[in-house]
Order: structure tokens, then sequence, then C-alpha cells
């Protein structure tokens, strides 16, 4: 029945050691960033409080700031937009490996005819 957590002296570092923080519901306040205990490593990566407010939506508080609707709302489509890019660029990425693959395939193939 966790309600309140500051990892400040904890080595969460990693976005998806954050999802286990699902597993407390009545997670209302996490912070990670403290002016006593220093930061979590994880404070430390781009949008980790996008990342945050996304996956655990009953937060109230996050780095002793309070969180509007309005905040989660953008977190939320700010998230998905992300989300949305990086799995273009995946599909890309492999589109262009693919093509490249098969173009030096192409280009061996001529090369052994050729010999």
């Amino acid at each position: 029945m966790m309600r309140s957590h500051w990892p400040g002296m904890s080595q969460i570092g990693a976005f998806k050691e954050i999802c286990y923080l699902t597993r407390l519901p009545r997670l209302v306040s996490l912070s990670f960033t403290d002016p006593h205990w220093g930061d979590c490593p994880v404070a430390g990566l781009c949008n980790y409080q996008t990342y945050v407010m996304f996956n655990l939506p009953n937060l109230r508080t996050l780095d002793t700031l309070p969180l509007p609707e309005e905040t989660k709302q953008l977190a939320e489509a700010t998230f998905m937009k992300k989300k949305m890019y990086y799995n273009m660029r995946i599909k890309t990425l492999k589109r262009n490996t693919s093509n490249a693959i098969r173009k030096a395939n192409q280009g061996r193939a001529a090369k052994v005819g050729s010999a």
C-alpha cells in the first residue's frame, strides 16, 4: 500500500525499471530528484518525466511538483507521438537494411557471374 516513494537514493537507471512501479496502483507521489539525496540516474534521461507520467497515471506529484490533469494529458499525447515516430523509424531502418542487403547480393551475383 505504498503511496509515496523517493527513489533518489535508488539506482533506477532505465525506463524499463520504471515499469516495475506500475505494480503499485496506489502510488500517488514519486520523486527522482531530491536536494538532500541527489538525483536518481533515471532523472538524467531525456523525457523521463513524460515516460513516468504516461506509465503511472495515478501520480499526483512528480519530483515534488503537482501534476495537473492537463499536464498528464499532454504527457500521454507526447508519449504516443514519440512512440509512433520511433516505430516509423524502425520500419524505415529495416526497409533500408533489407534494400541494402538485396543490392549487395545482386552486386555479388553480378560480379561472380562476370568472373
